[in-house]
């Protein structure tokens, strides 16, 4: 696992896709695996609805797991599916309070509170055009 991420983190996706995806032929249910790929892919702002798919079967493995919750929350954000978006980063956030990624404040999605009434202004904030 850690040759993908170090490929993901080179940006060297192709490889980081072709070894996770070699883990996951070995241990389809891992939920860290599975939320790896998902995250990796929203984060990258592509294959979204795989990416929600991984998460999900994570979630399935792991129900009350915070960081992947928050991938779920990310996922859904990059959707621009907002609203549920921030219940899940707000689940996240209760899950695991101790961590920095998931305290209310939010480190990924500028004006959570802001997003309630436009999240055409988080969209903007964040840099990825209308939702």
């Amino acid at each position: 696992m850690l040759i993908a991420q170090t490929y993901l983190e080179e940006g060297r996706l192709e490889e980081m896709e072709a070894v996770a995806r070699q883990y996951l032929a070995r241990h389809p249910g891992n939920a860290h695996l599975l939320n790896f790929l998902g995250y990796a892919f929203a984060d990258k702002n592509m294959r979204l609805e795989e990416a929600e798919q991984l998460i999900r079967r994570a979630l399935e493995a792991a129900p009350d797991n915070g960081s992947i919750v928050d991938s779920l929350g990310w996922v859904l954000y990059r959707k621009g599916r907002v609203e549920e978006a921030i219940a899940e980063l707000e689940r996240a956030a209760r899950l695991s309070p101790d961590s920095p990624d998931h305290r209310p404040s939010g480190r990924r999605v500028p004006g959570r509170q802001a997003a309630r009434k436009s999240p055409r202004a988080v969209a903007a904030g964040a840099g990825i055009g209308p939702v």
